[in-house]
């Protein structure tokens, strides 16, 4: 299980794994413009293109890091008490439900 994981409440993980699921439909079909979604969602602001960078780069080693290891993937986004939404591949979203784990941790997000 991934560092992050260990540390959240499994509500937390169901609740970032909803909102990225949310960002996977809805989105658009590029991770910037998912990331501009999301970022508009939780934070009501643009990112800027430093936490852009960091985003995108977090997004490439989740991806890559669940890719090679696909079960880890599917326990995290079976994480809590709703099933994962049909038709995205597990990888992909156990990737977008951590980076929606850290927008939701940002101190922007619990204080606003």
């Amino acid at each position: 299980v991934h560092p992050l994981v260990r540390k959240a409440e499994s509500a937390f993980i169901e609740a970032a794994r909803v909102l990225a699921q949310h960002v996977l439909k809805e989105g658009g079909p590029t991770p910037i413009s998912r990331l501009t979604w999301l970022s508009q969602r939780v934070l009501s602001r643009p990112f800027t293109a430093d936490e852009q960078v960091i985003l995108i780069a977090s997004l490439i080693n989740l991806t890559k890091e669940y890719e090679a290891a696909p079960e880890e993937a599917t326990k995290l986004i079976t994480t809590g008490a709703t099933q994962p939404a049909d038709g995205i591949l597990a990888p992909e979203l156990a990737a977008w439900t951590l980076i929606a784990n850290q927008v939701l941790n940002l101190d922007e997000a619990l204080n606003k």
